[in-house]
């Protein structure tokens, strides 16, 4: 996405010689020794367009589950033991009512709040890797 997105690219590199106080002409060796946690909790931009980057190209773009049970959904919706419960977080990732009108767009500033600093979504909104905290295998009710 970056080399699409030059603007967005030199932000980071901006952002990355900030929080690690080095120089364009530093090694990679210097580079991977100024990456600490400190460092690394300065770079907000940085995990706000790896976390844009997953929204439009999921690591898992689609994922499904058998249950191994009958249960009931807090919204009423009933499932049976063997069925299959799937969710495209690909399409997830490009839905208008979640993501707004811009939302094929690479915009690394939706993630930001209005300190600069990186706002996590909902799990229910953002599955890029399948997991969450209401993740449907995490709790317990499909294989």
């Amino acid at each position: 996405m970056l080399c699409k997105h030059p603007h967005i690219q030199e932000k980071i590199a901006k952002e990355v010689r900030e929080a690690t106080n080095l120089k364009d002409n530093s090694s990679i060796d210097e580079l991977a020794a100024s990456l600490t946690e400190e460092a690394l909790d300065k770079m907000q931009y940085l995990v706000a367009a790896l976390t844009e980057t997953t929204r439009l190209y999921p690591a898992v773009p689609m994922n499904a589950k058998i249950c191994f049970s009958d249960d009931t959904w807090p919204d009423g919706f009933s499932v049976k033991k063997g069925d299959m419960v799937g969710y495209n977080a690909y399409s997830m990732g490009r839905m208008k009512h979640l993501w707004g009108d811009d939302d094929e767009e690479f915009r690394p500033e939706r993630w930001l709040n209005e300190n600069g600093h990186f706002q996590q979504e909902s799990s229910f909104k953002f599955k890029a890797f399948g997991r969450g905290s209401k993740d449907l295998s995490r709790e317990g009710l499909c294989l």
